[in-house]
């Protein structure tokens, strides 16, 4: 199984263990390339509980925003939003504690939909990225961001949650995790694309567009996405 080069060896697929048909099509995608993509376990939050599964109260982990709050005091709501803030969350802690010699991370969500010959379509934009990337997505919807070369552009929205949102595909550079990225996500304010769109004057987000890596808007995690755009 191919694991990438010197710039890319890892790649993460997020889901759910109850989502098995999901993670086994990506899966079997990612097999037929000889792409060694390994499942990092999704967090899960039930609708209308407090604590997050581990026992940890909710405002422990930085979920203290009003946004998420029912008219009882006691419950949440969104809790497949926050499940997905923290599953990233947990993840890029991950990578930024492991001896990683490669300069970027793959991370997909298990409704990502693989093109042929991906790594070859990265390797073949990733020369164009500017130097001072932090987050370069690999597909997005609802596009606001500036050319740069090429297919590359940088993100320049601010505040605005009907834009630039989705965050199936993306390369992180391992070296900003720890002291550029993670620090932008340590209090959750909002979902997490949208919070990834509020910290844009910290973390240098880039895009490639055409999308390189598509995402199946069938699937309930992109869905997800359009309903709290329409409240």
């Amino acid at each position: 199984m191919r694991g990438g080069n010197g710039f890319l060896k890892r790649m993460y697929v997020i889901s759910l263990e109850e989502a098995k048909d999901r993670l086994d099509t990506i899966m079997n995608a990612a097999k037929a390339q000889e792409l060694a993509l390994t499942h990092f376990k999704a967090v899960k939050l039930e609708p209308g509980i407090q604590h997050h599964n581990y026992g940890e109260k909710l405002e422990e982990l930085g979920i203290g925003s009003i946004i998420f709050r029912t008219d009882n005091p006691d419950k949440i709501k969104h809790a497949g939003t926050i499940g997905c803030f923290l599953s990233h969350r947990n993840l890029l802690k991950e990578i930024s504690e492991a001896k990683e010699a490669a300069t970027a991370t793959l991370i997909l969500e298990d409704d990502a939909i693989l093109p042929e010959k991906l790594l070859e379509k990265i390797e073949a934009v990733r020369h164009n990225l500017p130097s001072n990337w932090d987050i370069c997505f690999l597909g997005k919807s609802e596009v606001e961001a500036e050319a740069v070369k090429d297919s590359v552009k940088r993100l320049v929205n601010r505040f605005n949650p009907t834009k630039n949102y989705g965050t199936w595909a993306y390369l992180v550079k391992n070296s900003s995790i720890k002291d550029r990225i993670l620090p932008c996500l340590e209090v959750m304010s909002n979902a997490l694309d949208t919070q990834y769109n509020n910290y844009t004057h910290k973390i240098h987000q880039y895009l490639i567009d055409p999308k390189i890596v598509d995402v199946n808007i069938a699937n309930s995690s992109h869905k997800q996405i359009q309903d709290r755009l329409n409240e």
